[in-house]
């Protein structure tokens, strides 16, 4: 009757890992017999970032959402995560990917402001959801990291071999 959720997470993890490492390779076949130039290979510095990406975008975060998720309610769960874009802005702001410019800063202010007015209310600012809280922003954290440390990859390969690899 009950499945736990970590072990269910797992599970779909697992199909959706090879689902995905069967579609990068499909892809790889169908260039070759197309003619297609061949995808870049991975170097052993890719390989390194994919493994770091996995960690952090896929095992951490996973296991702060899961966590998160039982401790915490909807409408902070919502808050939280609607804080992503803006900690993408960062991240790659200090990173050096991108300036950001003030005009951007005011339309996440104003982003932050319209999440807060949908969901809002329905957040709750107490002790019994601080650590599901905190979870979900380590979790939030986590998606934000992986999304500003794939983008290197991506300038060289597929978002389809990024994602399988790095699960």
């Amino acid at each position: 009757r009950d499945f736990p959720e970590l072990p269910f997470n797992a599970l779909r993890l697992i199909l959706s890992a090879a689902l995905l490492v069967g579609a990068v390779w499909w892809d790889r076949r169908r260039r070759r017999g197309s003619g297609q130039a061949p995808l870049p290979v991975f170097t052993r510095a890719d390989w390194g970032r994919l493994v770091v990406l996995g960690l952090v975008g896929h095992l951490v975060y996973q296991l702060c959402f899961l966590g998160g998720v039982a401790r915490t309610s909807v409408g902070n769960s919502s808050l939280i995560f609607g804080c992503t874009p803006v900690m993408v802005a960062l991240l790659s702001s200090l990173a050096g990917h991108e300036r950001v410019p003030p005009v951007r800063w005011a339309g996440a202010a104003l982003s932050l402001a319209g999440i807060y007015a949908l969901v809002g209310h329905r957040a709750a600012l107490s002790t019994s959801t601080l650590p599901g809280d905190v979870l979900m922003f380590a979790a939030m954290t986590c998606w934000s990291v992986y999304s500003v440390l794939s983008k290197p990859l991506l300038a060289r390969h597929s978002p389809l071999a990024v994602t399988a690899w790095s699960m």
